[in-house]
């Protein structure tokens, strides 16, 4: 019982070190997620869109020899709104990874880049993010940090994933910034 009642201490004192997630967090662009997505979009930078998506459904490919690995495959009529996990790796010409992206649409969504992994927890009541140093941020209000944002205030304003499409085309991405209007991510089924 000792033990357990330190444990517990523990795990509250932690969450005490969280730093606020406000507007001029969100804003900075030095905060790990914008830092992530800045590094995310650059690998897609001077990449045409769409990918096309090869026929076993794992991987995308650009005209420059980019590539988007998806897990689970991706399957032609079926949208990316109706698998609970998505991840999409995107690799160079030579294979190595340029980014990662990982929505758990129930739990969290991971960007790894060049800096780290940046991982966001966007429940309704508590929204985090934790950054590859270990600093985190938290608001128990996410929904008032939308009006941080100019023009139409949607989750999508938020750090995270979005996904859309409907079959034969589909984007994912990163929130709030894409690469483009369509998505980091954009394909096509042939």
């Amino acid at each position: 019982m000792k033990w357990t009642w330190c444990l517990v201490t523990l795990a509250m004192i932690g969450c005490d070190d969280a730093e606020e997630l406000t507007c001029e967090v969100l804003a900075d662009p030095n905060f790990c997620w914008n830092v992530a997505v800045t590094e995310a979009n650059a690998c897609l930078a001077d990449t045409p869109a769409p990918c096309e998506v090869l026929p076993e459904g794992t991987t995308c490919l650009f005209s420059d020899g980019i590539r988007a690995d998806f897990a689970p495959p991706l399957r032609r009529g079926v949208s990316l709104n109706d698998t609970e996990v998505v991840t999409v790796t995107v690799r160079r010409p030579d294979f190595s990874v340029c980014a990662l992206l990982r929505d758990d649409r129930l739990n969290d969504v991971q960007l790894q880049t060049a800096s780290g992994s940046a991982l966001v927890r966007p429940q309704l009541n508590n929204f985090e993010v934790e950054c590859p140093d270990g600093t985190t941020y938290q608001t128990t209000a996410p929904l008032d940090l939308l009006s941080c944002v100019d023009g139409p205030q949607t989750s999508q304003s938020l750090p995270g994933a979005f996904r859309s499409g409907i079959s034969p085309y589909f984007a994912i991405g990163p929130t709030p910034k894409a690469i483009n209007d369509v998505g980091w991510v954009s394909g096509v089924f042939p």
